[in-house]
């Protein structure tokens, strides 16, 4: 899942991967960084989705002399098209369903952060301060409810102040659909990474375990106000609930 922030992106995920004979196993690769500061996270087919990243790798110094977003994600969508339009062929010709790949892009374009979503035709949406955050993979269906959720209530409804709110959220929602989807192959370890602003350029960076457990400290905080609240509440709520 993504967040595009007044000041960055950040995009976090799990560590849990389902093999074709259906096995999780534990994996840390599933957001990786090109050239100090284009993050990239996917979800579905494993071996597409390392083909795509092959196919791109290189060519971001390329995409980012772009003058244009839509020739950017035009110039995107034709590289991972390239590989998925044969994945699709080479399925259909032996009966099997084509799952695809779903991809986050996130990548400083004339210095500004943007964020794409591509689905599992290479198609693109770009994800912008009017709907700031996006999820994809098997716990999408429970993740964008409880996005909702933090972006109404902590970021009043809008797109967060910072990355640090931002990150708030995303882990947030990660240790939920985790907790209430154990057996939806979701799980810890959780990873962020964050592309920011360094100076006069943008740099992307995994947060370290101390950085996550900050955050990890915070959610229980939070979590244990809301408890306190509900234990309080006959005298908090009206008295017809």
């Amino acid at each position: 899942m993504s967040v595009i922030c007044r000041d960055g992106v950040v995009i976090g995920a799990d560590s849990v991967a389902t093999t074709v004979t259906s096995v999780e196993q534990r994996v840390s690769d599933k957001i990786t960084i090109e050239e100090d500061n284009v993050v990239i996270a996917c979800s579905g087919s494993a071996g597409l989705s390392q083909l795509i990243k092959e196919d791109l790798s290189g060519r971001w110094h390329e995409f980012k002399q772009l003058r244009y977003v839509r020739d950017v994600r035009n110039a995107i969508s034709d590289v991972m098209y390239s590989q998925i339009q044969p994945a699709a062929e080479r399925a259909k010709s032996v009966g099997r369903s084509f799952g695809g790949c779903e991809t986050l892009v996130a990548m400083p374009i004339n210095y500004t952060p943007a964020l794409f979503q591509f689905n599992a035709r290479a198609d693109s949406i770009e994800i912008t301060s009017e709907f700031p955050f996006v999820s994809i993979g098997s716990g999408s269906d429970k993740a964008d409810p409880f996005l909702a959720f933090v972006k109404r209530i902590l970021w009043s409804d809008k797109v967060p102040n910072s990355t640090r709110l931002a990150i708030f959220g995303v882990l947030w929602t990660l240790q939920h659909v985790s907790t209430v989807s154990p057996g939806l192959g979701v799980g810890e370890p959780h990873w962020i990474v964050v592309l920011e602003r360094q100076g006069a350029s943008w740099t992307a960076r995994r947060l370290d375990e101390g950085e996550l457990l900050e955050h990890k400290q915070a959610i229980v905080e939070a979590e244990e106000a809301l408890r306190r609240f509900g234990e309080g509440s006959n005298s908090a709520l009206p008295s017809s609930i």
